[in-house]
């Protein structure tokens, strides 16, 4: 090697370095602002259905009031592709979605102004709406970006570490928002969530605001195939199964904390502990052993593996026959059933990203745009899932109670995710996705 060649291969490094960087930046930027947006998710779960059950609001408001998010992101879903291209690229779309996020969450304050309980509904189903347009805009937007902007190669190892960074606010939000709502009460608490997007984009606005400017759309390369990706089953496969899984997360999320406070007397930052702790264990141990096990079981197998785990530990909550011996009021019951319905969840959903991108790549449906609609129609998919189990979760609590509700979501969620298995590998659909199941 002669004296020349050494300068040129170090600059050679320095570039390599300097182009990694920022994806590095991009990553971190657009986790932190998810990470505080999922902070803020988490932190309302402990409380928000307690406090509307404490104003005169019935489990069927709080399920409806639960599911507009969903509704909203149903309808506006199918459109953030062209919304996204209309704008000039994820960025401003992801920007506009986290500064609209903090007068919309900040609107929330006023509720407990209010004195009647259907005053509290009608202005919480507003809030709810308008909440819902930066939450979809921004869920579709930040993944948009990262994928654009990241190596086809690295893009796997990019989402498992923004999954990695976001799965904290599931110890963070719920502890943080039992201790917050049982120190100092619903505004203090409802005030920190609204704030704190806005103190990243404070912290981060330097970073932000270079990486804004360094986006360029990507260019069409000649593998790109034109039109809609809902042409490939494999995605409306895919698509039920998030509708499924959806439909028994938001239920298990918008009615455990009620029952765990009648059920076992547990206060919110008891509930908020217990939810942060176990759930983020499992959370770890499940999305380890999902990635273990991909190779010898296969991907879509291994899907629908954590898809019924989490059934099971749904039902869990009943309470299931196999706790009859113990005392009814013993923790170790919800505390196990969340430990499992968990655990197959990051089972299932470290899969299911990977899975995504590689359908991508085997269509060719690699640019920006492309990018926005599967991620569209995958929110499209979630939310009309998180919108049935809200909904049809909230009255049927009022009829058949929680424990009876548990069961039919968990089994109903069971049987349909192995129906759907079975039809996957008995129609076996004919293109060059099969091999992946």
């Amino acid at each position: 090697m002669t004296s020349e060649d050494q300068p040129k291969k170090g600059a050679e490094a320095s570039e390599r370095e300097a182009v990694a960087d920022p994806n590095a930046d991009l990553i971190k930027c657009l986790a932190s602002f998810l990470l505080l947006i999922d902070i803020d998710a988490n932190m309302m779960g402990v409380f928000l259905p307690g406090w509307f059950l404490q104003h005169g609001v019935t489990f069927t408001w709080i399920g409806i009031l639960l599911a507009i998010p969903a509704v909203t992101n149903v309808i506006i879903s199918p459109f953030m592709p062209y919304v996204i291209k209309r704008a000039g690229g994820p960025p401003k779309v992801f920007f506009w979605a986290c500064l609209s996020f903090i007068p919309f969450r900040s609107c929330m304050l006023l509720l407990p102004l209010l004195e009647s309980a259907s005053a509290i509904f009608y202005a919480a189903a507003v809030i709810q709406v308008a909440a819902g347009c930066s939450a979809v805009a921004g869920s579709i937007a930040a993944p948009s970006w990262m994928l654009d902007t990241v190596p086809f190669e690295k893009r796997t190892e990019s989402v498992a570490l923004m999954a990695s960074i976001r799965s904290s606010s599931a110890l963070i939000g719920p502890a943080l928002g039992g201790i917050l709502y049982d120190a100092f009460g619903y505004t203090t608490t409802m005030l920190y969530g609204a704030l704190a997007p806005g103190l990243a984009l404070f912290v981060f606005r330097k970073t932000f605001y270079r990486l804004m400017n360094a986006y360029r759309i990507p260019a069409l390369s000649k593998i790109n195939k034109q039109g809609s990706i809902m042409q490939m089953p494999i995605v409306w496969f895919m698509g039920l199964l998030y509708l499924l899984s959806s439909s028994a997360i938001f239920w298990n999320v918008s009615f455990a904390q009620p029952f765990l406070m009648d059920a076992y007397g547990m206060t919110e930052w008891q509930i908020g502990l217990t939810f942060g702790v176990a759930g983020t264990v499992a959370y770890t141990l499940g999305a380890a052993t999902g990635a273990t096990v991909t190779k010898p079981l296969g991907q879509f197998p291994t899907m629908i593996a954590g898809d019924g785990l989490m059934s099971v530990g749904i039902m869990l909550f009943g309470p299931a026959p196999i706790f009859a011996s113990i005392p009814h009021t013993s923790a170790w019951e919800p505390i196990l059933a969340l430990f499992v319905s968990t655990f197959g969840m990051a089972a299932s959903s470290v899969v299911a990203e990977p899975l995504c991108l590689t359908v991508i790549e085997l269509f060719g449906f690699s640019t920006g745009e492309a990018t926005s609609q599967l991620l569209s129609w995958g929110t499209f998919f979630a939310s009309f899932g998180a919108m049935l189990g809200s909904s049809l979760g909230g009255f049927s609590a009022e009829t058949l109670g929680i424990p009876l509700t548990a069961q039919t979501v968990g089994l109903t969620m069971l049987l349909g995710n192995y129906a759907l298995f079975l039809i996957v590998y008995i129609l076996r659909p004919k293109d060059p996705a099969s091999d992946l199941l």
